[in-house]
């Protein structure tokens, strides 16, 4: 496989910014390295999704700073979308049960 390259988006919508019609989408780009583990691409994922949904709650237009659900909500939207762009079945089923 080669290595893949997708653009995930997450807008969390319990977020005030987002209920006033003023929320920017948060997105960030997810790589599969092919020369990596499909364990060590998903938590890079997951790293990367953390460290965006945090830069991003310091942004005025997605949520306020101090509202964690939100950043936990956006970091689970970006790795759901990151996920099932890449395609990478092992990868779904790996997600799939640690969501469960």
């Amino acid at each position: 496989m080669k290595t893949a390259l997708v653009l995930a988006t997450a807008i969390v919508l319990g977020a005030p910014a987002a209920l006033a019609g003023e929320a920017a989408p948060v997105k960030a780009e997810f790589k599969f390295e092919a020369d990596r583990s499909v364990e060590a691409n998903y938590e890079a994922i997951q790293a990367k999704a953390d460290s965006v949904c945090r830069v991003a709650s310091k942004r005025s237009d997605t949520f306020t700073r101090n509202d964690t659900a939100e950043t936990v909500q956006c970091k689970s939207e970006l790795v759901d979308a990151a996920v099932a762009a890449l395609g990478v079945t092992e990868m779904s089923d790996m997600h799939a049960e640690r969501k469960s």
